[in-house]
């Protein structure tokens, strides 16, 4: 799942990294582990029909709210996956859904349950850490990004990296570079730390210079409701 937007009428600066196509990660190791898949397993059941999400806490996902809307009142719908080093799946029965107040925050807390041999998604998976207020409040155009998550358009179930540079900041509306796809909504932006400063849920169409990846920046408000929550 991913929504689609234009870049008509934005006077973006030209990126001063190249362009890089996606590098499908091999081994789920460090941070890439906590990173998952959210399935849509409503009839017709069709694998594109998923997202991305990731850990931040106990038995706690964040993504975005229209990867999981569709299942609000059934949570039972949907399924979160998550790699393991084998290239196998774990899946985590959703028990409820978190959503952003405001219909223009996308996004959304996913509890899971534990595996009917009690393990948690903790115990498989690290929490991912999210950057501090002041260094969200600090992301400025030029500035390093990476994504990791699992696009449709590849491989059912495999992770892909991406990296680019944040493009423009307006409140905390983020645009960037670093190439997704559908099935990629949901996914973490990283900092250069390796920190989370928010998140992706949209793209453009175009290609090289042109292309837009958005997302949003955990702003105080989104930083609040995710503490909240946990």
């Amino acid at each position: 799942m991913a929504l689609t937007r234009p870049a008509q009428g934005l006077d973006l600066p030209k990126p001063t990294r190249p362009l890089q196509d996606r590098v499908p990660l091999t081994s789920v190791e460090g941070d890439n582990k906590g990173v998952a898949l959210i399935q849509d397993m409503r009839e017709p059941f069709d694998e594109i029909n998923h997202g991305t999400g990731f850990v931040v806490g106990e038995n706690t996902l964040l993504t975005n709210k229209h990867v999981v809307s569709a299942c609000a009142d059934d949570v039972s719908q949907l399924l979160v996956r998550l790699k393991q080093e084998n290239g196998e799946f774990l899946d985590f029965k959703v028990k409820e859904l978190i959503m952003a107040p405001g219909d223009d925050q996308d996004l959304a807390m996913v509890k899971v349950e534990p595996l009917a041999d009690g393990r948690t998604i903790n115990d498989v998976a690290p929490t991912l850490t999210l950057a501090s207020k002041k260094a969200i409040e600090q992301v400025k155009q030029t500035d390093y990004v990476r994504t990791v998550g699992y696009p449709a358009d590849k491989a059912y179930g495999s992770l892909w990296e991406s990296e680019g540079e944040v493009l423009l900041v307006g409140g905390n509306v983020l645009m960037y570079n670093a190439v997704i796809s559908g099935g990629n909504s949901g996914l973490p932006v990283f900092n250069e730390a390796g920190q989370v400063i928010g998140l992706t849920n949209a793209c453009n169409d175009e290609e090289g210079e042109n292309y837009v990846t958005y997302g949003f920046l955990l702003n105080d408000e989104l930083y609040d409701f995710v503490q909240k929550h946990l």
